[in-house]
């Protein structure tokens, strides 16, 4: 979050385009902090990475 607000003001970008970077920002957070608590529930443990391999793999075990 960080990033966006000093990079907003070294590369001088409008105060909307500022707040909507925030709002997507925290969205995709919270979607993938439930993603993770999930996870955890399931698998007993937070993986380090959630990516595509690792999302297919699960399922194709759930499908088998």
């Amino acid at each position: 979050m960080r990033l966006i607000k000093k990079g907003a003001e070294e590369a001088h970008i409008d105060a909307e385009t500022v707040s909507f970077s925030e709002e997507q920002y925290l969205y995709y957070t919270k979607r993938a902090k439930v993603l993770e608590g999930i996870l955890v529930d399931r698998m007993g443990y937070k993986p380090k990475t959630i990516n595509d391999k690792l999302l297919l793999g699960i399922d194709r075990k759930i499908r088998e």
